[in-house]
């Protein structure tokens, strides 16, 4: 023990440093023991994110080389196998569904798109029913002896059909021959009761087809549901009685060419299609007063159709208690600083917005002779060329632009009545109904001028040169300005008379009946390109078979090739 002392006694005076070197190295142990392990997790971890992050990538993209350059790069895909069969299952499936509205949409307006067989007889039935679309003719297309014998009776046959649609719509048609024979005979027998009596009624007194002087629009008010525009009738008859010189027509006969008498079938059908609307509209109304709508102020299709939509203007400013200047009232009146001039000039031009000859928006209705050339426009409402319509409907690539013409013909179409404003709706409804797809995109209400007239637009008319083209119309300026009362002269409105204006509670009211005009466009669908809706998703086109020509349009025309 005594030899254990001095150790005892070194342990006692250095047993607390001793301790603390041992707890020293325990946590130095430690740490190291625990930096090792944290290093082994985080390495790990690293590695499993990595490897998520190379999955992850993989899947979006994968190497591929680029038509343009040949440069391999990476573009966005799925390799999953499974994956990509379970996708074009689903994409077949879209488009089997599109194929099948498509083709229902079509099916709808086939039994309308046939030449009239009861009036054209069956040999020139068959000559124009033979199945293709105006599009599929060549340019430059030459009628043999015989079609030309065919094309005549179309031009001396086809003014029935439309008086045939007249007299469904229950509306009056001036020309119409069976109408024509019928008031004749009226008159004769007319003068004869007045020579009997010594009345004299077949002298200056007689108003014509339709009634005895100023008495006329009466009769005709009592003997027909809808009243149409005679001058708009005067256009639609130039449309089917003039062809010469117009388009792709430069022979020595009056007759139409086959272009031209397709794409004035079109109108026809378009007509008939609109008037069915308007039948269906007024119900079972047979006199003027019971109709709903009761007057046709002008209908076009196509050319003559096509119009600026409309612009925005200012607020009236007197609906904020301020005067504003009018005509009558010194000066321009309301063509003042800033009026738009050029809208204005076109108002009064009967609606041609310009676009006459050379036309708006650059648009060269001189560029091509084919009928149709400007008929269709796209979803901006601007005319469309022929050779583009060619190349879209009858072409195998799928095009870069004008993609809904691959599945319709859009023709924009004005309409102008006087009809209950209260029916406007179950219009539209019926107009969105209607086989040939009329889509109202402009309503005015008592905006449009019922005496507005609309331009024959042939085409390319070749016996004037475009400048005088563009000075049509302008001989109805002076008799427009005698009706303003003159610009800057004494007559015309003045403020008081506006400030006397009072607008009727329609509680009160007992006559519904407002001008509307409706301009929109007519959908004529295609036949189904169901190789152009593959094309569009990538998928491989499918072969058609001996019976599904991919140009057989299978309506209406004739097969050259």
């Amino acid at each position: 023990m005594d030899q254990l002392a001095p150790v005892i006694q070194w342990l006692k005076r250095n047993g607390f440093w001793i301790i603390s070197a041992l707890v020293a190295l325990l946590l130095i142990g430690g740490w190291f023991l625990a930096s090792g392990q944290i290093q082994e997790q985080t390495t790990a971890q690293v590695r499993k994110l990595k490897s998520s992050f190379s999955d992850m990538s993989s899947v979006r993209s994968v190497s591929a080389v680029t038509e343009e350059d040949g440069v391999e790069e990476s573009v966005v895909a799925h390799p999953n196998a499974l994956t990509e069969e379970k996708m074009t299952e689903e994409l077949k499936e879209t488009i089997d569904a599109i194929a099948v509205v498509w083709q229902q949409k079509r099916d709808q307006q086939e039994p309308l798109l046939v030449f009239p067989k009861e009036i054209l007889g069956e040999k020139t039935f068959e000559f124009f029913n033979q199945g293709k679309a105006a599009e599929d003719f060549p340019v430059g297309l030459v009628s043999s002896a015989t079609e030309k014998t065919y094309l005549r009776t179309y031009r001396e046959q086809i003014p029935k059909q439309v008086a045939k649609i007249a007299r469904h719509l229950r509306a009056y048609w001036k020309y119409d021959e069976k109408l024509i024979e019928e008031e004749l005979k009226a008159k004769a027998e007319a003068n004869a009761l007045g020579g009997a009596l010594g009345l004299g009624l077949g002298g200056a007194g007689y108003g014509g087809m339709g009634g005895f002087g100023d008495d006329a629009i009466d009769v005709k008010q009592n003997k027909y549901a809808v009243l149409w525009n005679e001058t708009n009738q005067n256009l639609w008859q130039r449309k089917m009685i003039e062809f010469r010189d117009w388009d792709d027509n430069s022979g020595s006969t009056q007759d139409p060419t086959v272009l031209q008498a397709y794409i004035l079938q079109q109108d026809v059908w378009l007509l008939e299609a609109m008037f069915n609307v308007i039948r269906n509209v007024n119900g079972e109304a047979i006199t003027n007063d019971l109709a709903v709508i009761k007057e046709i102020d002008y209908v076009a299709f196509g050319r003559e159709a096509r119009s600026k939509l409309g612009t925005l203007s200012e607020a009236d400013k007197r609906l904020g208690g301020a005067k504003v200047p009018v005509m009558g009232e010194g000066g321009l009146g309301m063509m003042g600083p800033g009026a738009d001039y050029g809208a204005m000039m076109g108002g009064m031009m009967g609606g041609r917005d310009g676009m006459s000859g050379g036309e708006a928006g650059g648009f060269d209705i001189n560029g091509d002779p084919s009928p149709f050339h400007g008929r269709y426009v796209d979803v901006n409402q601007e005319a469309i060329a022929a050779e583009t319509i060619r190349t879209v409907i009858n072409g195998e690539e799928l095009p870069e632009e004008n993609l809904e013409l691959i599945v319709a013909k859009r023709v924009p179409f004005r309409l102008a009545v006087k009809m209950d404003e209260r029916k406007i709706n179950d219009f539209l409804a019926l107009c969105a109904n209607s086989p040939l797809a009329f889509e109202v995109q402009q309503i005015r209400i008592n905006k449009h001028d019922p005496k507005t007239v609309l331009e024959f637009k042939g085409g390319v008319e070749q016996r004037k040169s475009v400048a005088m083209d563009q000075m049509g119309g302008m001989g109805d300026i002076g008799g427009m300005m005698d009706g303003m009362g003159g610009i800057g002269g004494g007559g015309g409105f003045t403020q008081q008379k506006l400030d006397e204006l009072k607008s009727t509670p329609v509680e009160t009211r007992l006559n519904y009946d407002v001008r509307v005009e409706f301009y929109g466009i007519a959908r004529i669908y295609n036949r189904v390109r169901k190789d152009f809706l593959l094309k569009a998703v990538g998928l491989p086109t499918e072969n058609p078979t001996e019976d599904e020509s991919p140009l057989d349009d299978g309506v209406a025309v004739l097969d050259r090739r």
